[in-house]
């Protein structure tokens, strides 16, 4: 658990900004909603689950190839959550693109890549444990 917690928080540090606009949004739009025309939640509320992942991936599995001993399996299994992940933001694009205020869908979008890059960035520094 410390070392989630610690992953979060350094990509916390990064991207402060971002990351509190991609996890509020979801909660925004459920209160909103009613009084304004938005994409279903699931468009704000998908994108967000990736980062979230890798940040729990990258802290559970800190430090685990520190030695170069073993495979490079943990690192490989974040490149492929953090690749999912765009693909989500990807598609949730695409198939939210006749939404209401679309535009909405698109800066959700670009915040979560952001948020995808440096939490995958930061988690890769966490599973070799090598910091910059």
């Amino acid at each position: 658990m410390h070392g989630i917690i610690t992953v979060w928080v350094i990509t916390w540090r990064t991207i402060w900004p971002l990351m509190l606009a991609t996890v509020a949004l979801p909660f925004v739009v459920l209160f909103i909603r009613r009084r304004v025309d938005l994409a279903p939640v699931s468009a704000f509320l998908l994108p967000v689950l990736g980062p979230l992942l890798i940040v729990v991936w990258s802290g559970t599995f800190w430090a685990a190839e520190a030695r170069a001993t073993g495979g490079h399996w943990a690192s490989n299994v974040l490149d492929a959550l953090v690749l999912a992940s765009l693909v989500v933001i990807i598609g949730v694009g695409v198939r939210y693109r006749r939404a209401p205020r679309y535009w909405t869908v698109i800066v959700v979008g670009v915040a979560n890549f952001v948020f995808v890059l440096a939490a995958g960035f930061v988690g890769g520094m966490a599973i070799s444990d090598t910091w910059l």
